[in-house]
């Protein structure tokens, strides 16, 4: 599992990897990280396994598809195809980059340099996913019948705050 190569990243990725086991070493204890060349961008996904472990990692993963599935599924009830078009393209980039980022660490795919969406540190790359979370959250209000649910909800607060302070 762990031969001598030309893949001294993919190696390192994967000893820091299960390193941690199943539940992890803790916050800030891992030290393989350290021979890590870019911990807490590329490699963000080893590091995770390293200090909280491989059931850490398989959570994320799995928040990962629950949140472009959550996408897809709620697309097959909307009408406007600029909306279906322009969530789906933004869900499956979101879904890739992170299916990209572990299958690097894992060695199952080259080493690109892609982060991990929302979680690797990074300037330009969180500022791009925000913004399409954005948009997708915009195609979300578009929805018809979605104003009027935004809108029953931000009542039911008023009323419980209300409440609370007489």
């Amino acid at each position: 599992l762990f031969g001598e190569g030309d893949n001294f990243q993919v190696e390192n990725a994967m000893r820091t990897l299960t390193a941690g086991g199943l539940f992890g070493m803790g916050p800030g204890a891992g030290t393989r990280k350290f021979g890590l060349p870019e911990p807490h961008t590329d490699y963000i996904f080893s590091v995770i396994g390293e200090e909280f472990g491989l059931i850490a990692c398989l959570a994320i993963a799995l928040l990962y598809l629950g949140i472009v599935a959550r996408v897809l599924i709620k697309l097959l009830d909307e009408d406007n195809i600029f909306s279906i078009l322009a969530a789906a393209g933004l869900a499956i980039q979101f879904g890739l980059q992170a299916m990209i980022n572990m299958g690097m660490v894992l060695g199952l795919l080259p080493v690109v340099g892609i982060p991990l969406p929302l979680i690797s540190a990074g300037g330009s790359s969180l500022f791009a996913t925000l913004v399409a979370c954005g948009i997708l959250l915009n195609c979300a209000t578009t929805e018809p019948g979605a104003r009027a649910a935004l809108d029953a909800s931000r009542a039911r607060r008023r009323r419980r705050a209300a409440a609370r302070k007489r």
